[in-house]
């Protein structure tokens, strides 16, 4: 892992969420597009069902693309949530989860680790437990 995938987490975490609206909505487009009109309103038939079909064979190749983008951020994140699992000493994973996870500064780390800790002293904890691992 490496400080640059981990400064990426909170875009990640925002790419997520922008992917499953944007696939909510992709869905409820394509299923309200071939539902019938139940409104007992005149109506005129201004499509043809091959334009029906046109639509939602390109709608569905959106939604499939769409879907592996989510698939891939979902990856990257589960990728980093592990290594944030895997960091047994509790300051360095509260390091990790200030710094990157809530994206503070080094100066906004030390202050919340407390215990006299520089904003050098927490940059080199980070860096160091990187390099190692």
């Amino acid at each position: 892992m490496t400080a640059r995938e981990l400064k990426n987490y909170p875009y990640i975490i925002e790419a997520i969420k922008r992917y499953e609206r944007e696939l909510a909505e992709l869905w409820d487009n394509s299923v309200g597009s071939l539902t019938p009109d139940m409104s007992g309103m005149p109506h005129s038939p201004s499509f043809s069902v091959s334009k029906v079909e046109s639509g939602y064979e390109n709608n569905e190749k959106y939604i499939t693309e769409v879907t592996k983008r989510l698939n891939t951020y979902r990856s990257r994140k589960a990728r980093i949530d592990k290594f944030f699992d895997y960091i047994p000493d509790e300051q360095t994973y509260q390091i990790f989860e200030l710094k990157f996870k809530k994206q503070m500064t080094w100066e906004q780390v030390a202050a919340n680790i407390g215990g006299n800790n520089s904003s050098d002293s927490v940059k080199k904890i980070c860096y160091r437990y990187l390099k190692k691992n």
